[in-house]
C-alpha cells in the first residue's frame, strides 16, 4: 500500500470518526421511564390499583358499585391482559381509580412529563372520563395534578383501541406520582379497558 493510498485511508477514517461523533452528540438523551404497566402477571385484583371516591377495595371481590376492576384476558392491547373498569351509572360523586406511587428521580422535579396509555370502551360518552396525574411531595402534601387538569388525557369513545397522550411540566417538589383514572358519577352503564400505561421523561 502506497504512502497516497494510507494517507487517504487515513483522513477517511478520521472523517467517518467525526461524523459519528457528531451524529452522536446530536442524539437526544433516552427518555427516563418513570413507570410501565402493562397488567401482565399480576392477580385478578390488580393490587397496584385502588378505588377512590365511591369504591371500597377487596381483595376477593375486587371494588364494589357503582363500578369494579377486574383483569381482562379477552382482547388486550398486547400481551396476556389489560384492567377492565365496568361503570353502572350510579355513582354520586366523581369517581377515581388510582395507581400505587411512583417516584420521581430528583433530576426529573420540575421537568417535562409525558404519559401515554391505550384505552378502548362500551357505552361511554367521549370524554366522561380521562387519565391525570397527581402530584405529592416527598412528605405526602397533594401538589395538584399535572397540568392542573384531572382528565390531562380524555377519553373518547371507541371499541377499538385508540392511544392516548399528554404532558406537562412537573411540580419542582415533586417527589411522587400517582396515576388517577377519574370517571363522572353519572359514567354508563358501560367498560374501559386500559393498557400498556407508561410515564417517561419528555424534555
Amino acid at each position: 500500500m502506497t504512502n497516497h493510498t494510507l494517507r487517504r485511508t487515513f483522513r477517511l477514517s478520521a472523517l467517518l470518526l467525526l461524523a459519528a461523533n457528531v451524529a452522536s452528540a446530536q442524539m437526544p438523551p433516552a427518555p427516563v421511564i418513570l413507570t410501565e404497566d402493562g397488567f401482565e402477571g399480576v392477580p385478578a385484583y390488580i393490587p397496584d390499583w385502588g378505588a377512590g371516591y365511591q369504591g371500597v377495595y377487596k381483595p376477593a371481590t375486587g371494588w364494589k358499585e357503582p363500578f369494579t376492576v377486574k383483569l381482562d384476558r379477552e382482547d388486550p392491547h398486547s400481551g396476556l391482559a389489560c384492567m377492565r373498569v365496568e361503570f353502572n351509572g350510579a355513582g354520586e360523586d366523581l369517581i377515581r381509580i388510582h395507581s400505587k406511587g411512583i417516584p420521581v428521580p430528583e433530576a426529573l422535579r420540575g421537568k417535562n412529563i409525558r404519559v401515554e396509555a391505550y384505552v378502548r370502551s362500551e357505552g361511554i360518552a367521549s370524554g366522561s372520563i380521562g387519565l391525570g396525574i397527581l402530584q405529592k411531595d416527598a412528605g405526602g402534601k397533594t401538589l395538584g395534578y399535572l397540568g392542573l387538569n384531572e382528565k390531562l388525557a380524555p377519553v373518547a369513545a371507541g371499541n377499538e383501541w385508540q392511544k392516548i397522550t399528554a404532558q406537562g411540566k412537573l411540580n419542582s417538589n415533586a417527589a411522587s406520582l400517582i396515576l388517577m383514572l377519574t370517571a363522572d358519577a353519572t359514567t354508563g352503564p358501560g367498560q374501559l379497558w386500559v393498557d400498556d400505561v407508561i410515564v417517561l421523561s419528555a424534555d
